[in-house]
């Protein structure tokens, strides 16, 4: 199994880099407000909580709002923690954030198939799901992963090319997954494809469930 706390700590700062819980907004980005990842138009019920208002709620209780809606709305669903590579377990919760539960989980029963065990992509995890994830060399499926998400985010933008000014932060996004620590102690060099390793760092980070 894999250590749900590392990787809710590891996105959390992919999101706020610093942890100062500052509410940030994007033009053009239908998510809104945004604090520590969490858009207020996916998390309508924070609004009524104050959340992004620091006058009622400051930035200890904010990131402690934020912890247990990363575990109870994201990493519970996804089942993160019964993912056993830590850097994969990682990488799959970060995209939830960021594009909502199912897609994850579509794209990395995409990356299962095709690395010779096909199972049905249906966004739901099961122990089908679960079995062929662990099976995998972590490695390879990681990088798979990675190959799926960072052409996911490219179709976005081929569909919606106003977007093109958020492409470098979602790939970048997508890079920092290579660089956690992995189970997986005989692990080869990974093979960016291409994905950000050409790119200078870039803050803007659109959530893509708002996406119509």
């Amino acid at each position: 199994m894999s250590n749900l706390k590392i990787a809710i700590d590891f996105v959390l700062k992919q999101e706020d880099s610093r942890l100062l819980g500052n509410i940030t907004t994007i033009p053009g980005d239908r998510g809104g407000p945004t604090r520590f990842g969490l858009a207020s138009a996916s998390h309508p019920e924070l609004i009524a909580q104050g959340y992004y208002d620091p006058a009622k709620v400051n930035r200890d209780a904010a990131l402690a709002i934020a912890e247990q809606v990363y575990e109870k709305t994201y990493a519970t669903p996804m089942r993160i923690a019964d993912i056993n590579d830590q850097a994969l377990a990682t990488a799959v919760l970060s995209l939830g954030v960021n594009a909502w539960i199912v897609k994850p989980i579509k794209l990395l029963q995409q990356a299962v198939t095709k690395l010779g065990k096909p199972i049905v992509v249906d966004g739901h995890v099961g122990l089908v799901t679960l079995q062929a994830v662990n099976d995998l060399n972590p490695t390879l499926l990681l990088n798979q992963f990675c190959v799926e998400v960072g052409q996911y985010y490219r179709d976005l933008v081929a569909a919606m090319p106003s977007d093109q000014r958020f492409l470098k932060g979602w790939l970048n996004r997508v890079d920092a997954w290579l660089g956690v620590n992995t189970t997986d102690t005989a692990r080869p060099s990974l093979r960016r494809d291409g994905l950000a390793a050409e790119m200078s760092r870039e803050t803007h980070d659109r959530h893509v469930r708002c996406l119509p």
